[in-house]
């Protein structure tokens, strides 16, 4: 449609259920992830984004809620 290729699956940030197990490999391969931060305190959502970073270079995604 504009030339770009869209993943064919999107993972959601529900709850308990996006972890950073799921994003990653939701990500992988080739769909949109998104990390779940509501009900994350700060330093666990900044340690949360740095294991993603460290194991993958997809991109990735941090909603609240």
């Amino acid at each position: 449609m504009l030339g770009r290729m869209l993943p064919a699956v999107v993972q959601v940030p529900i709850g308990a259920a996006a972890t950073v197990e799921l994003v990653l490999a939701v990500g992988e391969a080739g769909g949109r992830s998104t990390l779940r931060a509501s009900w994350t305190p700060p330093q666990g959502l900044r340690d949360q984004v740095r294991q993603l970073h460290e194991a993958s270079e997809r991109p990735l995604a941090a909603a609240r809620a």
